[in-house]
Formats: C-alpha cells, sequence, structure tokens
C-alpha cells in the first residue's frame, strides 16, 4: 500500500531475486534504486520499465550482462546507471552510453546507502 511513497530504495546486499523487482517495478514514484550486491541476474530488470522518474540505478557487484543492460534504454529519466564488477563488456557499456545521451553509464560503484 505504500508504493507510491518511495523515492529512493537501497536493497544493498538483499536477497532480492530478479522475481522481486516486480514490486519494485509498481514504485512509480522511485528516482533512485541501489541494488548493489544484490542476487539480481538481469533477466527481470525489464520489470523496472514502467519507472519513468528513475534517475539513478546501482546494480553493481551482480550477475547482469550487457543483454540485460539494455533495458536501460527504457527509462527515460535516467541520469546515472553504475555497473561496477558486473558481466557488462567495457565496448557495450561504451555503446550504451554514447547512445543514452542524458545518462551516464559507468564502471563505478556507486552509493550503497
Amino acid at each position: 500500500p505504500y508504493k507510491d511513497y518511495f523515492s529512493t530504495l537501497s536493497l544493498v546486499s538483499a536477497d532480492i531475486t530478479d522475481e522481486g523487482l516486480f514490486y519494485i517495478g509498481q514504485m512509480t514514484n522511485l528516482r533512485e534504486l541501489i541494488l548493489a550486491k544484490s542476487c539480481i541476474k538481469g533477466p527481470g530488470l525489464d520489470l523496472l520499465k514502467n519507472l519513468k522518474n528513475l534517475e539513478t540505478i546501482n546494480l553493481s557487484h551482480t550477475d547482469v550482462n550487457d543483454e540485460n543492460l539494455l533495458f536501460l534504454t527504457k527509462l527515460p529519466a535516467l541520469k546515472r546507471a553504475y555497473v561496477f564488477n558486473t558481466f557488462a563488456s567495457q565496448a557495450f557499456i561504451e555503446t550504451l552510453d554514447q547512445h543514452l545521451k542524458q545518462a551516464k553509464i559507468s564502471f563505478e560503484e556507486g552509493s550503497f546507502y
């Protein structure tokens, strides 16, 4: 019942999996989502496509890969994405970063709060 009140959600080191992203995808006012060191594999990231206000996402230390990160192109408000220590390739991230003119995708850890 509180899903519309969250603007920041930090699930660092949480046991959340791709299936749990279904519920996060309903938090339409989210602006910052921190999933670093979680159990995310990547296929469920598409469930976040309705987060039209999401500006920052941290996926560092997860098992996401190049294919999974294509979902970032569906986030119109995205400004920053962190993908340190994932299965994403440098070449893919550079290409994605150039394609997403308003966003910066980087191999940095980002915040953990």
